[in-house]
């Protein structure tokens, strides 16, 4: 999918993208709920009317589009001597893209991350977007990503089982005890004798 962001306000930091047959006006914190689909002729009337720059540059995602922006208004600011702005979380890209681009992540997880056994940033991932508005926005979101936390946790447990049976079944000096054995059960003999004779102690005792 192109991102092409056809204006924006460096002032702050709103913006207007094109993203597939949808324009839509993106402003921070960046989440979702916030963006605004817009007619066509949005773009000229914010341009004339509201001091938008015309851009129509493309990016790959939506958080190469936020890191311009977040610059843009950055230098705005330091240019006009007012405060530099924070840097705002990548994971607010989860609350302004699009269902289908979330959908995409949640298919790069269960087909990429997970057979590649990147649990971790599988998992980080996961939790990230349920906490995040674009879950409770969209149900169906909530309901997949529940289901492969589940796919996680059995293949954290494969895993652990796959290796315990691993260093259970491989002692790397098992060649080594088989070939000292004979000399091993020796020396038990010789130390026994030296205490005078195990067993007869162990009688005195009782």
């Amino acid at each position: 999918m192109n991102f092409i962001l056809e204006a924006f306000s460096p002032a702050d930091a709103v913006a207007i993208v094109q993203t597939g047959q949808r324009l839509r006006l993106i402003r921070p914190p960046y989440r979702q709920s916030n963006a605004i689909e817009l007619p066509n002729s949005a773009i000229q009337d914010a341009v004339i009317n509201h001091d938008f720059h015309v851009c129509g540059r493309q990016f790959e995602n939506w958080e190469t589009i936020i890191a311009f922006l977040n610059q843009q208004l950055a230098d705005y600011r330091q240019k006009h001597g007012h405060p530099v702005a924070e840097t705002l979380d990548s994971l607010e890209i989860l609350e302004v893209a699009p269902l289908e681009v979330l959908q995409g992540f949640l298919d790069n997880v269960e087909n990429q991350l997970i057979p590649q056994g990147q649990l971790e940033h599988a998992n980080n991932f996961l939790f990230a977007l349920l906490e995040s508005g674009a879950s409770k926005a969209n149900p169906d979101l909530t309901i997949k990503a529940g289901k492969l936390l589940k796919q996680i946790s059995q293949a954290e447990a494969c895993k652990k089982n796959t290796a315990l049976v691993f260093e259970s079944q491989y002692n790397p000096f098992k060649s080594l005890v088989q070939k000292n054995k004979t000399e091993m059960a020796n020396q038990a003999a010789d130390y026994i004798k030296q205490q005078h004779g195990f067993f007869g102690f162990a009688a005195q005792a009782s």
